[in-house]
């Protein structure tokens, strides 16, 4: 299992919102507006994600994208951020069950 992380850059609200909804629905974990950590996929619940994403942003426009880059739990473990920490740290304590 890997985890994941998503971001998109999306123009059309509707289109964005239906996007975070299908995130969502696939248990992302929204880390800031634009950013989701799918954590602990399987190869066949990546590829119904990334399907799902497909038929979501069928419609989408020139320059809109969706990023998935894998993050491994050691690289997870060593991010550096400022800002709303809390937010990502949490989602990363519910998802390893490890202390950060």
């Amino acid at each position: 299992m890997t985890s994941y992380f998503l971001s998109y850059d999306i123009s059309n609200d509707r289109l964005r919102n239906r996007l975070a909804k299908t995130l969502e629905r696939h248990g992302c974990k929204r880390i800031q507006k634009s950013l989701f950590l799918a954590p602990n996929f399987e190869p066949r619940e990546l590829q119904r994600l990334r399907d799902d994403c497909a038929k979501t942003l069928l419609h989408r426009q020139p320059g809109d994208s969706l990023l998935c880059i894998p993050a491994t739990r050691q690289y997870l473990q060593e991010l550096i951020w400022a800002g709303e920490e809390d937010r990502l740290r949490d989602t990363l304590k519910e998802t390893f069950v490890v202390v950060l």
